[in-house]
């Protein structure tokens, strides 16, 4: 049966809203403390952060995959929980470790996906066609999922996610996995187009700093479960007396997770080693 048609875009301002979301694992484990971010409409916004440091957790709060202890979150003034059928038709989740029907053909897969938002049958097939001919994957659609490669596997489910059209994006890492070159330009290229229009919001949790620097119009910086920092490029160099400072620089400022020092020590231990190996073997 077609997906219901999604409901009508609000007016104000804001696309997705987290207020004073708190969540916690088993074993007490804080994933969020008091996280408040909004995110506006239109917005392509970065959150980048350390390994663990809740990045993926706020995309799975906001996916309604993970519900808080505290707090509330809204997509399109809509709530995350109460409304949460409705907010699928026109929101899209894109974990860093994509879980598809391993005995689906690709081709099978993307037309499911296609067919649950609700994309009509000669538009679904033409997508189909861009994203499988864009991300290489023409030939290896009709082949079971469970046959592709890692970077086969996370190309088929960049196109699933981009097939939709759809008006929230949940992005974490999209850009890992082991894409190629090539199908990473795309995803540059893809979410550089998405940007420009005023109708869909990303929310994109990346590792690479430079990329977001070139293409988030702002930057939430996550550490230790807790959104420390939030704004434009110029605003986080601004806020931090860094006026010339590039994002890994900043990222740094923030979290106090500079590496330069600590790189130049394992460095030179390593080349202390290397110089004393030869009298170690002689002996």
């Amino acid at each position: 049966m077609p997906a219901s048609p999604a409901p009508a875009m609000t007016e104000h301002a804001w696309s997705i809203e987290l207020y004073d979301v708190t969540k916690h694992y088993e074993g007490g484990k804080v994933a969020l403390a008091d996280a408040n971010l909004r995110v506006k409409r239109g917005e392509l916004l970065g959150l980048i952060g350390p390994n663990g440091a809740g990045k993926s957790t706020v995309l799975k709060v906001m996916a309604g995959l993970l519900r808080p202890q505290q707090g509330s979150v809204v997509v399109e003034g809509l709530d995350r929980y109460r409304d949460h059928l409705a907010i699928r038709t026109f929101t899209t989740y894109l974990p860093d470790q994509p879980n598809l029907f391993l005995h689906f053909r690709g081709i099978e897969h993307l037309q499911l996906i296609g067919d649950l938002y609700g994309v009509e049958k000669g538009e679904r097939d033409r997508r189909i066609g861009s994203f499988a001919r864009l991300f290489d994957l023409s030939e290896i659609l009709t082949k079971r999922i469970a046959t592709y490669s890692n970077g086969q596997y996370k190309k088929l489910a960049l196109a699933a996610a981009f097939l939709t059209n759809a008006r929230v994006y949940l992005l974490d890492e999209p850009e890992t996995g082991g894409i190629d070159p090539p199908a990473s330009s795309a995803l540059r290229q893809i979410l550089a187009t998405l940007k420009e229009r005023h109708d869909v919001t990303i929310v994109w949790a990346t590792q690479i700093v430079e990329m977001a620097e070139k293409l988030c119009d702002r930057i939430a910086i996550v550490d230790d479960g807790r959104i420390q920092a939030l704004g434009t490029l110029a605003e986080l160099r601004a806020a931090y007396g860094e006026p010339q400072a590039d994002l890994a620089r900043l990222f740094a400022l923030v979290t106090g997770k500079d590496k330069d020092l600590l790189v130049s020590e394992v460095l030179q231990s390593m080349a202390h080693n290397a110089e004393e190996a030869p009298r170690r073997i002689l002996r």
